[in-house]
């Protein structure tokens, strides 16, 4: 029949044989047996300590604290005892016996501690991979949204006209009247002298080319390009459609009465008109003819007159295939006898 296995022995044990052995007595083991027990009990308690801090507990780390001092004054009580040769005490096999007991509670109370540690660090990893989860959920389910927002393989499309497509746009409207000095307003005399015309428009563009258009248009109203500025934006902007872009004819309102909203939508408007103004001003300071032409619905496409602003139709009649234009999107312009391309869209010709 097996022996049972030997329980290992704890370090007071083994110290107390070694003493023995060494002729030291029960009376100096049992010595050596409470100071090993007390360092036990004060490294437990400097653990505990550590757990009071993270996290913060007022009150356990008042506890903790204090039972560390008392520990280390028990220690220090023993080293006064054994330096004044007072080891002496209760029965030495009785303070062999409390001195292990008291051992085991201490590592007993150290490996408890280091468990919560241990469960404190498990908890907030599960924690950390549960947001991660959560995460990764949502992302699954943007991915899944957008995926359903993308194009579909398989399905056929009808053929549609360029003309469902086709943006309603206003260039003829802003640009009438570019080629006269006054850019529509007949206020402006057509008759002056070629010298001054120059000089005029050649500093209206001088002016103007740094200049913040609504800051100029408010300081200046009735300039040439105040007036230019109203003009326009009474010609293009229809009520309807500054009502469904603002909710309400304000700005016009403020046009009529003399005055230049700062709205966001009348700044961009400004702006606009001021690169206008300034190409309308640099092409009446020279003695070059000015003049601007469109491109009307089924012309042929030429690379002379014409920029696309579709690259691949343009590859395709490269090729050999006849193109032609659906509508212009910026009309040319014609100096002298140099051409301004015209920007169109193209479309195949069928």
């Amino acid at each position: 029949m097996e022996q049972p296995a030997a329980r290992p022995k704890s370090r007071i044990a083994q110290t107390l044989s070694t003493l023995i052995r060494g002729g030291g007595g029960l009376r100096h083991g049992s010595f050596v047996a409470k100071l090993f027990a007390s360092v036990s009990a004060a490294k437990a308690a400097y653990a505990e300590l550590q757990l009071a801090q993270i996290p913060y507990n007022r009150d356990a780390i008042r506890s903790a604290d204090q039972a560390v001092v008392d520990q280390l004054k028990a220690l220090s009580d023993l080293k006064q005892r054994y330096a004044n040769h007072q080891i002496d005490s209760s029965p030495p096999h009785v303070t062999l016996v409390l001195a292990e007991i008291q051992e085991h509670q201490s590592l007993l109370k150290t490996y408890e501690i280091t468990m919560r540690e241990m469960q404190a660090e498990i908890d907030a990893k599960e924690a950390r991979i549960a947001s991660l989860q959560n995460h990764l959920r949502k992302s699954v389910e943007i991915e899944r949204k957008m995926n359903a927002s993308g194009s579909i393989d398989g399905i056929r499309f009808s053929d549609v006209s360029h003309k469902d497509f086709t943006l309603v746009l206003h260039y003829l409207e802003v640009f009438s009247g570019f080629t006269s000095p006054g850019f529509g307003d007949e206020s402006v005399p057509g008759e002056i002298h070629e010298h001054d015309r120059r000089r005029f428009f050649f500093d209206q563009f001088r002016v103007l080319r740094s200049a913040s258009a609504i800051n100029f248009a408010k300081q200046s109203p009735n300039s040439l390009f105040g007036e230019f500025l109203k003009s326009k934006y009474l010609q293009v902007v229809h009520p309807k459609m500054e009502s469904s872009f603002t909710g309400n004819l304000y700005q016009r309102e403020m046009m009529d009465s003399g005055e230049f909203p700062e709205t966001e939508f009348f700044k961009a408007f400004a702006e606009m008109g001021r690169r206008l103004w300034l190409l309308h001003s640099l092409s009446f300071s020279f003695d070059y003819h000015v003049s601007v032409f469109q491109v009307s619905r089924n012309s042929k496409f030429s690379q002379v007159y014409m920029e696309s602003v579709t690259d691949k139709l343009v590859s395709a009649a490269a090729d050999g295939e006849a193109l032609r234009v659906a509508f212009t999107v910026v009309p040319g312009f014609k100096v002298g006898k140099t051409v301004v391309q015209s920007q169109v869209y193209l479309s195949r010709l069928n």
